[in-house]
């Protein structure tokens, strides 16, 4: 693990990376969505970016559906998603 960073969201963010990628349509909404070409995608997605990292974890739980599906899928406990995103130290809280 990089210094200041969190190997579990970490861990996490490349699964949902790998999620993301799995259906095309999941993908092509994340790369709308967030505005990130391929090649920028793929870049960050190598340097594993702690922007992309949030990027990766906020797309998936500003969707409830999204959420949901990724945790079934992936086989994460409820409440994984938010506790990951929470540990980035950004300062960010969910807004509901």
């Amino acid at each position: 693990m990089r210094a200041g960073r969190d190997e579990r969201a970490e861990a996490l963010a490349v699964a949902l990376l790998g999620w993301i990628a799995s259906a095309p349509d999941r993908l092509a909404a994340f790369l709308r969505e967030t505005g990130c070409p391929p090649a920028d995608l793929r870049r960050r997605a190598e340097a594993l970016e702690p922007e992309l990292v949030a990027a990766l974890l906020d797309w998936v739980l500003a969707d409830e559906g999204r959420a949901h599906g990724a945790s079934v899928e992936l086989g994460l406990a409820p409440g994984e998603l938010i506790a990951a995103r929470t540990r980035l130290g950004d300062g960010w809280t969910p807004d509901w």
